[in-house]
């Protein structure tokens, strides 16, 4: 008895592929928000980093000068207290180490419950706005916010710029009841 061999072709039909290409799309569809939003974490750390850095050269400038710096400046001008600048970048703009935040000094707070100077206080700001190549600091074109922290330690952050400032005069971005958004708020 003779066997005939078949000529089977092995391989995928059409609808085969385009259930897998129906797969592959839904999961982009749901894992790409979810990677953004942690991209922007991620980034939003780049100014947390930044703004600790440049409090502790606040702090070191008013041991040396006894009082805050007012400003930035580029490094290679060297320091001094009538200059009222702490070394902070290589060039201006200011940004943070990664690029995706501009970094500034403020005006301390003014209004009834904030009775310092820049003497006294300092109040930092890291921008997202405009700030680095990613431009990806946005969603759904809204900006992420800005992170301040302050002389006394308080980290505050605009959410999204949903936050209002705190209406006591400190400087830092509260919610609806008042509570400051820290920086650890998702």
């Amino acid at each position: 008895m003779k066997y005939v061999r078949s000529k089977k072709i092995s391989g995928f039909s059409l609808i085969e592929l385009m259930i897998v290409v129906a797969i592959i799309g839904i999961i982009v569809a749901f894992g790409y928000p979810v990677y953004t939003e942690k991209m922007i974490e991620t980034r939003r750390t780049d100014a947390k980093e930044a703004l600790s850095r440049l409090a502790t050269l606040q702090e070191k400038y008013f041991t040396e000068c006894n009082r805050y710096a007012t400003g930035l400046m580029v490094i290679g001008v060297p320091p001094t207290c009538a200059a009222l600048n702490i070394p902070w970048s290589d060039a201006a703009p200011f940004v943070s180490s990664d690029g995706h935040y501009a970094i500034s000094i403020l005006p301390p707070p003014a209004g009834p419950g904030a009775p310092c100077t820049a003497a006294t206080c300092f109040m930092l700001q890291a921008n997202p706005v405009g700030a680095g190549a990613s431009g990806m600091q946005r969603r759904n074109g809204v900006s992420d916010g800005n992170l301040r922290i302050d002389h006394a330690g308080r980290k505050s952050w605009a959410k999204g710029n949903t936050a209002a400032l705190d209406g006591n005069g400190t400087g830092m971005y509260v919610n609806g009841s008042g509570a400051i958004i820290s920086w650890s708020a998702k």
